[in-house]
């Protein structure tokens, strides 16, 4: 296991032509060491394996034609999940131009003359994006640096986060409570929406009337 601790706030503030960068000679690193599936060898089309009936199947490959998964990626979320999604899509775009390659679309993985599928990746990764911050923070996702879309767009944003985290999150935080089973509804207790908080519903070694007291005190 390799934990690489990267402070991307602040390397964006400075440069984010560099940040990105430094993403990218990271994603290559990743993607060389836990590789993914394919099942003959990189580079070498589908085409060019079977060009006739009568040559090998799938099921006759050689142990040397099948590249095997060896690892995962995972991105730790510290601060801004913005930012996180744009890391995400660094290694996703990075993967996939490889992934690519082993599939015999591209002629080496690179991205160069192929910016139509970069940008078709953004969208999707935007889309995500947008759907994971309207369910995490009520608004969807700001610039966080790189694929602005106008400072406008970011100050609304940010207004609608403040009034939704601080106005409405109980509701949403409720419901999340009742469907992860940390509360279970109970006649001698009081309802979910009458609880002053939700601290014992996460700490189940405390008692919920002392938790109530000491709240309340």
């Amino acid at each position: 296991i390799s934990h690489i601790h990267w402070d991307f706030r602040s390397a964006a503030k400075k440069n984010i032509g560099n940040s990105l960068t430094t993403l990218s000679v990271v994603a290559e690193s990743v993607i060389s060491r836990t590789k993914f599936f394919c099942n003959h060898l990189p580079g070498v089309t589908t085409r060019q394996r079977f060009r006739s009936a009568g040559e090998e199947t799938p099921e006759d490959a050689t142990a040397d034609q099948v590249l095997l998964q060896q690892g995962v990626l995972r991105t730790n979320c510290l601060d801004c999940l913005d930012r996180t999604n744009i890391a995400q899509f660094m290694f996703g775009k990075t993967a996939l131009a490889h992934q690519l390659y082993a599939l015999g679309v591209f002629e080496k993985p690179s991205y160069r003359g192929h910016e139509d599928v970069v940008q078709a990746l953004m969208d999707l990764y935007d889309e995500m994006g947008d759907n994971l911050a309207l369910q995490y923070g009520g608004s969807k996702t700001v610039s966080a640096g790189v694929h602005h879309r106008g400072i406008s767009w970011d100050i609304l944003s940010n207004i609608r986060r403040f009034y939704r985290n601080n106005f409405q999150d109980s509701d949403k935080q409720a419901a999340m409570n009742l469907f992860l089973g940390h509360f279970v509804p109970n006649l001698k207790l009081p309802h979910i929406w009458e609880l002053a908080t939700d601290f014992y519903l996460h700490n189940s070694a405390l008692e919920f009337g002392e938790t109530t007291k000491e709240v309340e005190g």
